[in-house]
């Protein structure tokens, strides 16, 4: 157990050293091998299913949510964020939470959003 955590340590660490030489090499992107990526290439629309058990004041849940870029800029994003979740009820008196019936539902959750992007250019 010591053996894996120490080698765990030891590769964490040398991860963090790679990562600090190459942030600290000065030049320019093409130096570094990125010439330029779109906003477009990377920003897509995307889709997700989640889930959760019971917790501390919280029923089961299963939920769908998706990322819906409208308008993709230069250096800007608009953007609809989605979420629906429907929260289940347990069965009458057999709650894991002493005293306590849950009830089940649905809720929603919807944001129109905007995000600007500095651009980083040499």
């Amino acid at each position: 157990m010591l053996r894996r955590l120490s080698a765990g340590l030891l590769a964490t660490a040398d991860f963090i050293a790679l990562l600090l030489a190459a942030t600290a090499h000065e030049g320019s992107a093409e130096d570094l091998g990125v010439m330029s990526i779109s906003l477009a290439d990377v920003v897509k629309p995307s889709i997700g299913f989640q889930g959760s058990l019971q917790g501390a004041g919280t029923p089961h849940q299963a939920g769908i949510g998706g990322f819906l870029p409208l308008s993709v800029g230069e250096n800007s994003v608009w953007f609809l964020d989605a979420l629906v979740n429907a929260s289940f009820a347990n069965r009458e008196g057999y709650s894991i939470i002493i005293n306590t019936d849950v009830g089940g539902g649905f809720s929603t959750s919807t944001r129109l959003g905007y995000r600007w992007l500095n651009s980083y250019r040499s």
